[in-house]
């Protein structure tokens, strides 16, 4: 006899809870809306059921500000979707889920993460790039060959 997909999940975010609190993780949250969304510091989130986001033009699907340890805990047969928003002008195109270097995201549970970046602007308005300067002198120099950088 299987278990009940709601004991099995609140078995599961009862081991989570001590590894969070080990982590200094004391807040806990349930992802259950597709507006975008901001991973707080110190919150344990739970993504309750399939469920996709995505950011406005030019902006992240999920993001986490700096200094920040944040963890996302999606469970098994549940599937998030995360996709950036389109770019727009000089606006590049936005994150599945935006974590700056300084901060730490943890993503656990058998479920599955599907992450997407927005794809970039038309580069309408953009100028011409130059050849790379490979010797320090200033000029471009064609007869080298395009650079790769």
């Amino acid at each position: 006899m299987k278990p009940a997909k709601s004991i099995v999940l609140a078995c599961v975010v009862a081991m989570l809870v001590p590894f969070a609190a080990r982590a200094g993780l004391s807040y806990s949250s349930t992802i259950s809306k597709t507006g975008r969304k901001e991973l707080q510091n110190g919150y344990v989130y739970t993504v309750a059921s399939d469920l996709t986001i995505k950011g406005g033009s030019g902006l992240s699907a999920m993001y986490m500000g700096h200094n920040s340890t944040a963890v996302l805990y999606i469970p098994v047969g549940v599937t998030l979707t995360v996709k950036g928003g389109v770019g727009a002008g000089m606006t590049g195109g936005g994150a599945g889920i935006e974590v700056p270097s300084d901060s730490t995201l943890i993503i656990t549970g058998g479920g599955k993460l599907v992450a997407e970046g927005g794809k970039g602007a038309d580069g309408g308005g953009g100028g011409d790039g130059e050849n790379a300067n490979v010797d320090g002198s200033g000029k471009p120099h064609d007869d080298w060959g395009r650079a790769g950088v």
